[in-house]
């Protein structure tokens, strides 16, 4: 099985930014991760949602950007496969 391409996308839409993950998101993709980041600050007005549909997996560096942006802004996670439920945070806004 070919595994899909990396790729990390942001985009605003309407009051929100989607940052579009697919492939390995993990320690190869960190500098891309650190980007997406910076451009989701300068546009996030209070919600992120998170698209998974494309990942095959997600480890070290990926799960530390999700967990930062559970931390700054209110996270939606769409599309998470079950075998990586486990290991991201849950549904709910920062306190």
């Amino acid at each position: 099985m070919i595994a899909p391409p990396q790729a990390i996308t942001v985009t605003r839409i309407g009051t929100q930014v989607v940052v579009r993950l697919s492939g390995e998101i993990g320690d190869r993709q960190a500098i891309a991760l650190r980007g997406a980041l910076e451009e989701v600050a300068a546009i996030a007005l209070r919600r992120v949602v998170i698209d998974l549909d494309d990942v095959a997996t997600v480890t070290g560096a990926g799960i530390d950007f999700i967990h930062v942006l559970h931390q700054r802004w209110n996270v939606r996670l769409l599309n998470t496969p079950a075998r990586l439920r486990g290991t991201l945070p849950r549904q709910t806004p920062p306190g």
